[in-house]
């Protein structure tokens, strides 16, 4: 996404010319509010990326292959499933009770 990356950029430049803005005013405690801001503003980025696409496949950061979203798909496709599974059996139950049998898959 080319804003994302506008994004990122910006953040890089911002943080990396912090330093030089503020080191008048804070001296050397400039090294843990950027730090800290930093940290904090990258990890709005990466939360933001997460949730505009929670589906993706996204690429491990130790380059080992793709690994999936940290939403849990196969186990919500499973629930899901299951509960299509006992709605039809019980609606299955109730149609055969009130016609008087029969199967109506």
């Amino acid at each position: 996404l080319s804003y994302s990356r506008h994004a990122g950029r910006f953040v890089t430049i911002w943080t990396f010319s912090l330093p030089w803005v503020l080191t008048p005013l804070c001296g050397f405690a400039v090294v843990p509010i950027t730090a800290f801001l930093g940290w904090a503003l990258y990890g709005i980025k990466e939360l933001a990326i997460m949730i505009e696409q929670p589906f993706r496949l996204q690429s491990r950061r130790g380059g080992s292959g793709p690994s999936f979203s940290q939403l849990p798909l196969d186990d919500f496709c499973a629930l899901i499933a299951s509960d299509i599974d006992q709605f039809r059996m019980l609606h299955r139950h109730r149609l055969a009770g009130k016609m008087g049998g029969g199967d109506f898959s």
